[in-house]
C-alpha cells in the first residue's frame, strides 16, 4: 500500500490490526488517525523508530479521573489494544532506519 496522505497511514494501521488475533476491541480509523499523527509528528522531530513508538504509546489519548490519591488516568485504548498498536507500529515502521525505506521516503513526504 502506498502512503501518499495521512489518511492512508491510518488505514494501513487499521489493515495490519485486522490481521491481528482479533482478541479484545479491533483499533478504529479514529484510533489510527491518533496514532498516524502521533508518527508524524515524532518522525518530524527526528525521532528513530523506538522512539517513535515509545512518544505514540506515552501520548495516547487519555481520559483524566478525579484522583483519589495522586494523580490517576484511564487511558481511551485498552490493554490489547496497547499491545497491538505497539506491533503494528513496529510491522509499519519495520525498515524505517534505513535512509532509502518506503516508509521513510513517506513519512518525509507527509511531513512536508
Amino acid at each position: 500500500m502506498k502512503i501518499k496522505k495521512q489518511p492512508d497511514l491510518a488505514k494501513l494501521i487499521t489493515m495490519l490490526d485486522e490481521k491481528n488475533d482479533g482478541q479484545g476491541n479491533q483499533l478504529s480509523f479514529t484510533h489510527a488517525t491518533s496514532i498516524s499523527w502521533k508518527v508524524m509528528k515524532g518522525h518530524k522531530q527526528g525521532m528513530k523508530k523506538r522512539e517513535i513508538i515509545k512518544y505514540v504509546v506515552n501520548n495516547l489519548p487519555i481520559l483524566y479521573v478525579q484522583p483519589k490519591d495522586g494523580n490517576e488516568r484511564k487511558s481511551k485504548f485498552s490493554h490489547d489494544q496497547i499491545q497491538r498498536t505497539i506491533s503494528g507500529l513496529n510491522e509499519v515502521l519495520r525498515w524505517h532506519w534505513f535512509p532509502w525505506s518506503n516508509i521513510r521516503k513517506s513519512l518525509n513526504r507527509l511531513c512536508k
